[in-house]
């Protein structure tokens, strides 16, 4: 069985939503012709998908507009950064590397994803 983690970082959060609708998407068409439900751990499910949200991570600084002249003068910013794991359990290793190579060929403009892959194969429960 393979467990599959994708980790999903955006600066915002609707680009993190259309990578999430993209994911459901191959997910149909890999289920489409099995009628196999996808095996799901986790804390909240999103069509067969289930996601832990992260707490969004902010990070300010602030810059002086004159550094001459007016200390006083001064602009704040931030960057906020929004994370969400998905965990995907899926019985069929044929669907999981094309799931894989159908997600690392897809572009998704302004997110970084990690994918990380757990594999238990038989031979580990028969060790004694």
């Amino acid at each position: 069985m393979t467990q599959l983690h994708v980790i999903i970082k955006s600066f915002q959060w609707y680009q993190i939503k259309n990578t999430i609708l993209f994911i459901r998407k191959i997910q149909f068409l890999l289920n489409y012709q099995n009628n196999d439900p996808l095996v799901v751990n986790g804390a909240c499910k999103l069509n067969k998908i289930s996601s832990t949200s992260f707490p969004k991570k902010r990070k300010l600084f602030t810059v002086l507009r004159s550094p001459h002249i007016d200390k006083k003068s001064r602009e704040q910013f931030q960057f906020v950064f929004h994370k969400l794991k998905l965990i995907l359990n899926e019985k069929n290793d044929n669907k999981t590397n094309l799931f894989i190579f159908l997600l690392k060929n897809s572009e998704f403009p302004g997110v970084e994803m990690e994918i990380i892959l757990d594999y238990h194969s038989c031979l580990r429960y028969l060790q004694t």
